[in-house]
């Protein structure tokens, strides 16, 4: 569990913030070939630069560590006092990661809909920075100003593009490796009570 808590540390020191202390994404990169993520992040300090600047392994990174790592983690040290191998741990962990993450992505797709603030590193804004790049300047702009984010304009211009199929898209991905993961553990009313849940949040079209 320390190295959870080292995990929720890093996450606040990944990149810059703007003047409200919002976390701002990288600069958005070329998406030229396919980026590995790891699986879990140990207790070993870890390059994570190249996962930096491409929507989906940034989005992934920064959630991973400030949440999902978390409950994965706790999952993983149930198993580990029950008694079980390191390989049925890890399945603990990529269970408790995966659902975290799908539950995120849910969160960030509906905040597009809601009144609140949209995050600069939501995965509909990191998708929309992926497709238009040029909007990155602006967004620097806004976050870095005195003012307060107009997220009315923000909101409209996700709420048009892409973006949110991309954000649909990704969490139906975290819900079927989610759901794929389960397949692991026996069958039981937890079992199934866990899969009504994912079935339950996952995004449609």
């Amino acid at each position: 569990m320390s190295s959870a808590l080292r995990d929720l540390t890093e996450s606040e020191f990944i990149g810059l913030r703007g003047r409200n202390n919002k976390p701002l994404p990288y600069k958005p990169e070329p998406e030229n070939k396919e980026i590995h993520i790891p699986d879990e992040f140990g207790i070993t300090p870890s390059s994570v630069t190249h996962l930096l600047g491409h929507a989906r392994s940034e989005w992934i990174l920064r959630n991973t560590l400030s949440g999902a790592s978390l409950l994965g983690k706790a999952c993983k040290g149930v198993l580990l006092l029950a008694g079980h191998n390191e390989e049925f741990q890890m399945n603990g962990y990529m269970l408790g990661k995966y659902l975290a993450l799908c539950l995120q992505a849910m969160r960030d797709y509906n905040s597009v809909f809601s009144d609140g603030a949209i995050s600069p590193v939501s995965a509909p804004m990191l998708f929309y920075l992926k497709r238009y790049p040029a909007f990155y300047s602006r967004l620097q702009h806004l976050t870095n100003r005195e003012s307060k984010i107009d997220d009315t304009d923000i909101r409209n211009l996700l709420q048009q593009s892409p973006a949110l199929s991309d954000t649909i898209l990704l969490q139906n991905e975290l819900c079927e490796k989610t759901l794929s993961v389960l397949e692991r553990f026996r069958n039981c009313d937890a079992k199934i009570a866990l899969q009504n849940i994912v079935h339950s949040i996952k995004l449609h079209v």
